[in-house]
């Protein structure tokens, strides 16, 4: 389900205005971390980002947080 800041992301990127990915993933993250329901929809964004930028992954584990 999108919330008000998913469509101001996506109003932003259509219009081509800059948006700060950093502190976009950075509050989701620390959102996911505190609150038990809080849905974390980046990990293939931020997955893309460490292939792209060829951060070895070999040996890393993976988790499902619910």
């Amino acid at each position: 389900m999108l919330n008000e800041k998913d469509l101001v992301l996506m109003y932003d990127i259509q219009n081509m205005i800059k948006v700060n990915w950093i502190y976009v993933i950075k509050d989701h993250m620390l959102k996911s971390k505190r609150l038990t329901n809080y849905i974390f929809p980046y990990v293939v964004l931020i997955l893309k980002f460490l292939k792209h930028f060829g951060v070895d992954l070999d040996g890393e584990s993976s988790e499902v947080i619910k």
